[in-house]
């Protein structure tokens, strides 16, 4: 049968067995979502060099102190605030044993250069990966190409378009998120924020097209040299058309006020989308 043509997606029936770091177990649904994460999660996590040496105070959010003796009581702890804004803090400075089995009193600068991130960071920062490229993988193809991607990032898109079922999409945004990783993300939202008028870059951008258009119209040959100097102009003699039409849309229309409604802006219009190609171009090269 072919199952692209089902209504309904295959489910697995839970529980099933998998093999986990070469241990054969059997989960649930809830079990194998949480060892899926685990595997993006694991290569994001350096081993820990240190154990803590106990007890520890905490600094808990209502500015309370909290005296812990163990590391099952300290997570016990942690968990709780899991889903809240605010969490719980080391009081500094507190005692580390290193791998030699030296013990230490660090600062809390000392401390983060140890720890590295933790574990509810490295799950934020993981599911934000796979937000931003389920993102891209919904751009339409034109703006896609407008986005800086590595060919490994553009094979995951075009192998998101051709799943069609909900359960395998959500399984390869895990992927994609994990080559997310490796990506300019600086300049993948950069350019995302291009696209989107609501952005304060895309705004930038749009007003200066239209002091280039006002420029080209009120200026003369200075403005055109100083737009030819900044961008790659292939056709002057197009581009001196669409200013002189232009210029004489404005001149009649300064004429003529009352005539407006009739002349419209096509020519201004027309200036300004050449501007805009120009701006594409310098973006693509």
């Amino acid at each position: 049968a072919d199952l692209d043509d089902d209504d309904e997606e295959p489910q697995f029936q839970f529980p099933i067995t998998v093999v986990f770091d070469d241990v054969e177990m059997t989960v649930s649904a809830e079990e194998l979502e949480e060892l899926e994460e685990s595997c993006y999660e694991s290569d994001e996590e350096d081993d820990f060099c240190f154990e803590l040496v106990y007890p520890v105070s905490l600094i808990l959010p209502d500015g309370s102190s909290l005296e812990v003796d163990n590391e099952e009581a300290l997570e016990a702890i942690f968990e709780e605030y899991e889903d809240m804004d605010e969490y719980p803090a080391f009081e500094f400075p507190l005692t580390i044993k290193v791998e030699d089995g030296e013990e230490l009193m660090v600062s809390e600068e000392e401390f983060e250069e140890y720890s590295g991130p933790s574990k509810s960071q490295v799950k934020r920062e993981m599911h934000a990966l796979q937000e931003l490229g389920k993102k891209i993988c919904e751009l339409p193809k034109k703006q896609l190409s407008k986005i800086p991607l590595s060919d490994t990032m553009l094979e995951a898109v075009e192998e998101w378009h051709r799943i069609k079922k909900n359960e395998a999409k959500r399984r390869h945004l895990q992927y994609v998120g994990r080559v997310m990783r490796s990506e300019e993300l600086d300049e993948i939202n950069e350019a995302l924020d291009k696209l989107n008028p609501s952005s304060e870059v895309y705004n930038r951008i749009l007003h200066q097209q239209e002091k280039w258009r006002d420029r080209l119209i009120n200026d003369g040959n200075d403005a055109l040299k100083a737009f030819a100097d900044e961008f790659s102009v292939n056709d002057m003699q197009n581009l001196r058309a669409l200013i002189s039409n232009a210029v004489k849309e404005q001149q009649a229309k300064e004429a003529n006020p009352e005539a407006e409604k009739n002349t419209g802006k096509n020519a201004a219009r027309k200036l300004f989308l050449c501007i805009k190609s120009h701006y594409k171009d310098e973006s693509s090269s």
